[in-house]
């Protein structure tokens, strides 16, 4: 995440990628896997939330680190 910030790294860019990555990959992969596993909705909003958020905080970090 930290090199796909590049040199213009803020809290702002970080903050959106860490989102990006964290619902559009990690989450979206946790649907995949939860919809063939026949698992409920509520599974899959509190693990891919929990991920989520916690690659959140990794571009929240990753943004307001100095360069």
């Amino acid at each position: 995440m930290g090199q796909a910030m590049g040199q213009d790294a803020s809290l702002g860019r970080g903050l959106r990628l860490g989102l990006l990555v964290g619902l559009g990959c990690v989450a979206a992969s946790f649907g995949i896997d939860y919809q063939f596993a026949n698992r409920g909705l509520p599974l899959l909003l509190i693990d891919g939330g929990y991920h989520g958020t916690q690659f959140l905080l990794f571009g929240l970090i990753l943004g307001a680190w100095p360069s």
